[in-house]
């Protein structure tokens, strides 16, 4: 994946550059550093991120929303040290100070304003809730509880359904003092869901329960309500004909 911005951890991203950029093995790295921190790493935080929800949503259903976001939040942030001594083949002493003061900026962040993070994934739930009914019909998230509970996660068309949404609401609730950075949210939000693809786990685990794809299922659904309507509006034309009729 490849991004522009970290969203609401991009001023620690900036700091991270800067802090990375003055370790003497990395002073005419800095645009590979840029590169790295936009594509490598990100999407290694975003994979930690989806694998600790998958998680958390299968095994700890009931855990309280807050606890699910920072433990996913501190639980992603794991996954930057290790891709950056990989893909800059540097020991991690020389990097870790670094990484770690980023990491813990931006987990500060994420611990001091949660409450509206909180405001912002219950908009982000409707909305999923709501096109997850739309394209896998009205019973799938009764019936197949836990398999609704991993695909907000996992289809590109929730995803932006869910971005719209929020975005929606920080224009409409956001405090001043956040106006900047939660609009490299918003952008954010909205590269991840053009990028994102559905786990390889949970494909074949929506494959194993529903006998098909999650294309293919949604196609159907897709096809089932096209005949629903086309039903109804058959039987309100003969409903008003037979009136017709009877009025002669």
């Amino acid at each position: 994946m490849k991004f522009t911005t970290y969203g609401l951890w991009n001023i620690a991203r900036l700091q991270l550059v800067d802090d990375l950029s003055k370790i003497p093995e990395l002073h005419e790295r800095r645009h590979e550093v840029e590169d790295l921190l936009l594509e490598e790493v990100i999407t290694a935080i975003l994979e930690k991120a989806y694998v600790c929800q998958d998680d958390l949503a299968r095994n700890n259903p009931n855990m309280p929303l807050k606890e699910k976001v920072l433990i996913t939040h501190k639980q992603s942030l794991t996954a930057v040290l290790p891709c950056l001594v990989s893909k800059l083949n540097l020991s991690e002493d020389k990097i870790n100070q670094a990484v770690a003061s980023f990491c813990a900026r931006a987990y500060e962040f994420s611990e001091t304003h949660v409450d509206y993070l909180l405001r912002l994934a219950e908009v982000s739930g409707q909305a999923k809730n709501e096109i997850i009914d739309e394209l896998y019909g009205n019973c799938f998230r009764s019936e197949h509880a836990a398999l609704a509970r991993r695909l907000q996660f996992n289809d590109g068309e929730v995803l932006k359904k869910a971005t719209d949404a929020v975005r929606q609401e920080i224009i409409i609730s956001c405090p001043s003092e956040l106006q900047n950075i939660m609009q490299e949210h918003c952008l954010y939000m909205k590269e991840v869901a053009a990028q994102k693809e559905p786990n390889s786990t949970f494909y074949a685990d929506f494959q194993a329960e529903m006998h098909q794809s999650m294309e293919e299922f949604k196609q159907k659904i897709k096809e089932q309500k096209h005949a629903q309507r086309f039903f109804k509006l058959e039987t309100l034309e003969n409903k008003t004909e037979s009136t017709h009729l009877t009025l002669k």
